[in-house]
């Protein structure tokens, strides 16, 4: 009845004015214009784009970007691009301060001033407003009542009109926030500060202590509002220490405005990351809200969200857990009690929350069962609300995306994703200043999602739309989006990395390099780390090429950086000190630098057992990871029994894992158990290696029927392995039946994908021949040792680096078949012809020496001088 009556008399619809009455919706709706979700309500915007003030700051906008796009000269735009950015945040202010002051007179106190006021601004004339509230007679009234003092007739009532004048200081102080006639944001601030202040001496003079609580907890507010924290602190405490006073004798009284003071505190501190205190406070708030009874179940369940997200910025996620559930089930009673726009809005914030908590926690089934409740909640909205929720919902079908990929559900994520994409894209076209941003960031993720499944050509198309359309932003608004062009750019980068096209690889990650290098000038901090990353991928890049002396380059640069940002920094970048460690030491293995690349491995565990000590749930898969690593180096060193223990840590970790996720966990399993297989053999126990690699298969058979191509590879692997186990126990026919089964795989591999899987093809068939010579099949030798050839000579052809080597080896093995199985010296001689044309430009690299030497021994035994031909191989 209330809104109805204020509605007609200000021409203000009765939707707004319920928001601006209600101190949470207010609330909300300020936290929506500070984050740009769009999804202020439409009759609060309209109310405000009336005040008059509101249409100057909208023309100097519109202005600056008209000029900003006639600029050429990059350093102008960047320079004009923060003023306008400037201008954004001041309009976003004055939204704000438009929707508190607006709040501020619908509550307090009324004299016949302010009333006066009241009816002006709710016109929209805030000019009038504030000549109205003369800030010279308001101090003269302050004096005149203060002087007071000294007669002791009327007292009361002097503390009274002290009151009143102290409150219209504070109405003064909130218009004074929208008086654009004062042309600088931070003189506004001040100024309006020295209104509060005034007003602050005279309600401290009333004595009237329940009023004095209220105008600082209002002030406090404020100061918190413009991101004053340190003003607010004492402010705010010395409110909230009068309404402890006041609830003590007066309980249900003060109950509501003491909850509400300890929760604005508690917030303000655990902005400031002071969390010891913000929980004492939240947990204070919370029995107030408690004790209040069901009325106050909406407050208890934000005081219990808020405590969820504070845990949740401290890692400790059970503590998160139970505060959200607690939310929830308060939330979901009050849905059943009123369906309303809120409550539904409510319980799906609740809910997205869990999501991210299950999602940071591994726990994938609970993540994905909470964000498609988000999404039911949402769509239900949306019918209830047409178009006031699509954007939501676009984002929700990419965080249940998100977590799809986590469990490998790769088809159900690709569906996510493209559902996602669907939406963001309309809603792009109808505000697309508004949402392209959003589009090309959905455009990224889903390239990215595509590089990941090897479908490369989706990829590269989405993550070119998606730099394109960031290139367009970053025109008009460089300093907000060259940092995304870098990101695509490096995006792309990685894209080639994985077709492995070096050339457009370099020439991506350079581009991306360039930008980012240009950022670093303006704000070293924000951009290092993505400097870091880029020198990351070059280091593979080189690493995988074999050229491990630049490679090494560019993990000392990343891992220089890392480390500086870690001692500022640990908790954050310390995981990404262990990660370029890690890197580094398969690099230093690949250099044959076994020592150094054990100790980089060993300090990567180091940091990341450290890190799971403190937090378990999201680093004990990292170390899983690492004990993997470096249990492949101690296998290679024949450091077998520490390979062995390594690798028992590993398999544990990961069964644990599995337990809670099976379907993330279980490939990882199969991975560690064939790791055992392959130490066992070593160590030549055969029959432990045996059982290690049948159960790797097992799990391998199982997994490869729900998602083929993501697994065949692994089971071609699993028969590779238990092939030559059984070659060595002299187990021929078994051990011919699993490398044909090996074969078989990579074969069909191959034909969808030459490129990744030839090299297989031509690897098994050199395993094989080894068998055929063994058991006297020499036509399977003979054929099988020239498809080997052909196919390693037509992959030298397109990168002689890559496969230079496996060529050279399947030459030299052939070369000897033709010298001891099949006798055909010149056919034989021929193909050591092949191997010296090969190995001659890379003659001085040791390794190569090796193959020289094997050339010698064939030579040798056909009785020719091997330094005569070698001479002559070799001359230049």
């Amino acid at each position: 009845m209330k809104t109805t009556k204020l509605s007609s008399k200000y021409n203000i619809s009765e939707a707004c004015l319920e928001i601006i009455m209600d101190e949470e919706r207010c609330e909300l709706a300020i936290n929506d214009i500070r984050s740009d979700s769009g999804n202020v309500n439409i009759d609060v915007l309209q109310f405000i784009r009336n005040t008059e003030y509101f249409p100057k700051l909208e023309k100097k906008l519109m202005l600056e970007r008209k000029e900003l796009n006639l600029l050429e000269s990059l350093k102008k735009r960047i320079a004009l691009n923060n003023k306008i950015k400037k201008i954004e945040e001041e309009i976003k202010q004055y939204k704000i301060d438009v929707l508190i002051t607006s709040s501020i007179l619908l509550k307090v106190e009324e004299t016949e001033l302010i009333l006066n006021v009241k009816e002006l601004f709710f016109k929209g004339q805030v000019s009038q407003a504030l000549e109205t509230m003369n800030a010279k007679k308001l101090e003269s009234v302050k004096d005149e009542l203060i002087s007071l003092f000294n007669v002791e007739k009327k007292l009361e009532e002097v503390y009274q009109k002290l009151v009143g004048n102290a409150f219209e200081f504070l109405v003064k102080a909130q218009l004074t926030s929208l008086n654009l006639e004062i042309k600088s944001t931070e003189d506004r601030f001040y100024k309006s500060i020295e209104f509060f202040e005034k007003g602050l001496i005279s309600v401290e003079k009333s004595l009237q202590t329940d009023q004095e609580a209220d105008y600082k907890a209002k002030y406090g507010v404020y100061l918190l509002k413009h991101n004053q924290n340190n003003k607010a602190y004492p402010i705010l405490n010395s409110s909230l220490k009068i309404y402890k006073r006041l609830f003590i004798t007066s309980p249900k009284q003060f109950s509501t405005k003491l909850a509400n003071s300890l929760n604005n505190l508690a917030i303000a501190y655990r902005h400031k990351n002071k969390f010891k205190k913000a929980e004492l406070l939240f947990i204070e708030a919370l029995n107030i809200r408690e004790n209040q009874g069901e009325a106050y179940a909406e407050n208890q369940a934000a005081i219990l969200n808020n405590l969820g997200g504070m845990h949740y910025s401290k890692n400790e996620f059970v503590n998160a857990e139970n505060c959200y559930m607690k939310s929830l089930n308060l939330r979901r009673e009050l849905v059943k009690r009123e369906k309303s726009k809120q409550s539904l809005h409510d319980l799906s914030a609740t809910l997205n929350n869990l999501s991210i908590l299950f999602k940071k926690m591994n726990a994938f089934e609970k993540a994905e069962k909470t964000i498609v409740e988000v999404l039911e909640i949402r769509n239900e909205l949306e019918r209830i609300y047409p178009k006031s929720n699509l954007i939501e919902i676009g984002r929700a079908f990419n965080g249940l995306a998100v977590i799809q990929v986590k469990k490998k559900d790769f088809d159900k994520a690709e569906d996510s994703y493209s559902k996602s994409l669907k939406i963001i894209e309309k809603q792009a076209k109808v505000y697309p200043e508004k949402h392209l941003p959003e589009l090309a960031l959905s455009l990224n993720n889903i390239g990215c999602f595509y590089t990941r499944r090897r479908n490369f050509k989706k990829a590269e198309k989405l993550l070119f739309k998606a730099l394109k359309i960031r290139e367009k932003l970053a025109l008009t608004n460089p300093e907000t989006f060259l940092p995304e062009v870098s990101t695509s750019v490096n995006n792309l980068a990685l894209l080639y990395l994985k077709k492995k096209d070096n050339i457009r690889t370099k020439q991506f990650f350079d581009n991306a390099l360039k930008i980012k290098k240009k950022l670093v000038e303006t704000q070293s901090e924000i951009y290092l780390p993505t400097i870091a990353e880029t020198y990351d991928g070059l280091g593979y890049l080189y690493s995988r090429n074999n050229e491990l002396d630049k490679a090494s380059e560019f993990y000392k640069k990343a891992l220089k950086i890392k480390k500086k940002l870690a001692r500022k920094n640990p908790k954050t970048y310390l995981p990404d000190v262990a990660d370029t460690l890690s890197n580094m030491g398969h690099t230093q293995n690949k250099n044959n630098e076994p020592v150094k690349a054990e100790k980089s491995l060993q300090k990567a565990i180091k940091i990341i057992r450290q890190l799971s000590k403190e937090n378990p749930i999201a680093y004990v898969e990292g170390l899983a990871e690492a004990l993997k690593f470096i249990a492949n180096l101690q296998t290679k060193k024949n450091d077998l029994l520490n390979a062995q223990k390594s690798l028992y840590e590993c398999l544990s970790i990961l069964q644990n894992l599995e337990k809670k996720n099976k379907s993330v966990y279980l490939p990882a399993v199969a991975e560690a158990l064939n790791g055992l297989g392959i130490v066992y053999r070593e160590k030549k126990e055969y029959d432990m290696a045996e059982t290690y690699y049948l159960k790797s298969l097992k799990i391998r058979e199982k997994l490869v029927k729900k998602q083929h191509d993501i697994y065949a590879p692994t089971i071609a692997e699993t028969y590779n392995n238990l092939a030559v186990l059984l070659y060595d126990k002299n187990n021929l026919g078994n051990s011919k039946q699993a490398f044909l089964k090996a074969l078989s795989i990579s074969r069909t591999l191959a034909r969808k994908n030459p490129k990744e899987y030839l090299p297989r093809v031509a690897a098994a068939l050199n395993n094989l021949i080894l068998l055929y010579r063994n058991t006297n099949e020499l036509k399977q030798a003979e054929e099988s040792s020239l498809e080997a050839l052909k196919i390693y000579r037509k992959l030298a052809k397109e990168n002689l680096k890559a496969h230079m080597l496996p060529l050279a080896g399947t030459l030299i093995n052939t070369a000897r078949f033709y010298q001891n199985q099949i006798e055909n010296k010149d056919l034989s001689l021929s193909l050591l012809d092949e191997v010296m044309t090969i190995l001659k430009p890379f003659r001085q690299i040791d390794y190569v020496q090796g193959y020289i030497n094997e050339v010698c021994m064939i030579l040798f035994n056909w009785n020719i001088d091997f330094e005569i031909y070698l001479n002559q191989r070799f001359s230049d």
